[in-house]
């Protein structure tokens, strides 16, 4: 027996991650206020037949126990075999037409032939037919007092509304990484397998919320591992490791520019397709967000990743080089400052360091301060919060903010129609005086339809960074 069909539920008590849906059906079963027609709702894998049994079996077991069938009298025992006529389950797949319906009607006139109730199943019950729905209507909305029925569907939105008013509806949640997890690590137990949780965790994401997907992978896995490690079962579903990606966010984070190009080769060594490493860094990135959340912890560090590496995946994931994708990010966002540049070779030319004029001093206001584009990107919410015309404010929050330099800002808008709404002197007046207020200096404002990603300030050391992005990208 496979093991999605050894541990499948056989009472509410033993369903995953629908504790809503658990506690309203226990509650009708104590109060008797089953209703005859229910429909399930929700993504594959989560439930909604497994729900669909248990009722059968409540609805028909001799001994219920705390609102649960017991799944020790013949009745129980037959419905989980499948073996009892007067449970009837219909694929709409396959039996999808009026003609099938009217044959259900059919056996609708005679009583059950060995259990108090007959219960009739109908399974992706959206494959109907517009005629069958029509057929199905007058009995779901009077049927026989021992009839009762169980539609399951995980396409709601193809069910007529006249079939929907009829039924009492239960919308299945797909099950959360966690409780997958928790579950995954009972049956491997039980199984006596080998195991990493860590890998299992990995099962549980790759299920997107389908503990059936989940159980039947597990299942697949440990008949081909005699150990199921994080690193085989990333083999196998194709994933990267994520103590690499961990280590390349990490390194990013530290401004060891070094080290995160290291983990970038490293990376993609291993041979993964650019697109799953895209998604298996972000995916990462949105965990340690909500971590830093969670903590109180200042997350914008994260937003700035993320947001260049989307910016980058677009630029890049179709070039000869798409390891360019994490690197160019890495460059981006490290802190540059703690980047050590290397010594220039004796046969490279020796690259003149472009002198700059140094930038303006800068008079700080408290709390916030422009220094850096960063800096200035957090204070700017507080700049369009404090707006007074709302169309303005609205507008300005679809601007991009391309480049912060010493007392100008230039913001780029997608279009000519946002632009337009705001290229006025008054207007321009009205956030240059906001600005004011919010950073304590005088910044002027600079408008386009040009959305770039320019560099924002000269920072130390950046004359040196020639050679050093030589030695980087040596070879390549």
């Amino acid at each position: 027996m496979t093991l999605y069909r050894k541990y499948r539920p056989q009472a509410f008590a033993d369903l995953v991650g629908q504790e809503h849906i658990k506690q309203t059906l226990q509650n009708a079963v104590a109060r008797d206020l089953i209703s005859h027609a229910y429909l399930l709702t929700g993504p594959r894998g989560t439930g909604k037949t497994s729900t669909a049994r248990i009722l059968a079996k409540v609805l028909n077991c001799k001994n219920i126990k705390d609102n649960n069938p017991c799944n020790e009298c013949d009745t129980c025992t037959q419905i989980t075999e499948g073996n009892l006529i007067d449970i009837v389950e219909i694929d709409a797949a396959s039996n999808r037409g009026i003609d099938e319906i009217r044959d259900l009607k059919q056996t609708l006139q005679f009583q059950p032939s060995f259990v108090q109730n007959k219960i009739f199943i109908i399974d992706e019950v959206h494959m109907l037919t517009k005629e069958a729905f029509n057929a199905l209507l007058k009995t779901l909305e009077e049927p026989p007092d021992y009839v009762y029925f169980v539609l399951a569907t995980t396409e709601v939105e193809k069910i007529p509304d006249t079939i929907i008013s009829r039924c009492q509806r239960f919308d299945f949640r797909r099950i959360t990484e966690e409780a997958i997890k928790k579950h995954l690590i009972d049956i491997a137990n039980q199984e006596q397998m080998k195991f990493e949780e860590s890998a299992l965790a990995l099962i549980a994401d790759a299920s997107a919320g389908g503990l059936r997907d989940a159980i039947s992978l597990l299942e697949q896995l440990n008949s081909l591992f005699e150990d199921l490690t994080e690193n085989s079962v990333s083999l196998f579903l194709g994933r990267t490791e994520q103590k690499l990606c961990q280590q390349y966010i990490d390194q990013v984070i530290a401004g060891d520019l070094n080290g995160a190009i290291a983990s970038v080769e490293e990376i993609m060594s291993a041979g993964h397709h650019l697109e799953q490493i895209y998604k298996d860094v972000l995916s990462l990135m949105r965990k340690r967000f909500l971590q830093a959340i969670a903590n109180g912890q200042d997350p914008q560090i994260f937003l700035d990743l993320v947001e260049k590496l989307e910016q980058n995946y677009e630029t890049f994931h179709k070039s000869a080089i798409p390891q360019l994708v994490f690197e160019v990010t890495a460059a981006q966002v490290a802190n540059v400052s703690n980047f050590a540049p290397a010594e220039p070779r004796e046969h490279r030319p020796t690259v003149a360091p472009k002198k700059t004029p140094p930038p303006k001093p800068v008079v700080v206001a408290e709390p916030a301060a422009a220094g850096s584009l960063r800096d200035f990107k957090r204070g700017w919410s507080k700049v369009v919060d404090k707006i007074n015309d709302s169309k303005l404010r609205i507008t300005l929050k679809q601007g991009h903010i391309n480049s912060f330099m010493g007392d100008r800002v230039h913001i780029g808008f997608a279009s000519n129609f946002h632009l337009e709404q705001i290229n006025h002197a008054q207007q321009i007046a009205d956030i240059e005086h906001m600005l004011q207020e919010v950073f304590g200096q005088k910044i002027y404002v600079e408008l386009s339809t040009q959305i770039t990603n320019t560099p924002t300030q000269p920072k130390p050391k950046v004359e040196n960074m020639a050679p050093t992005a030589m030695d980087i990208f040596e070879g390549m």
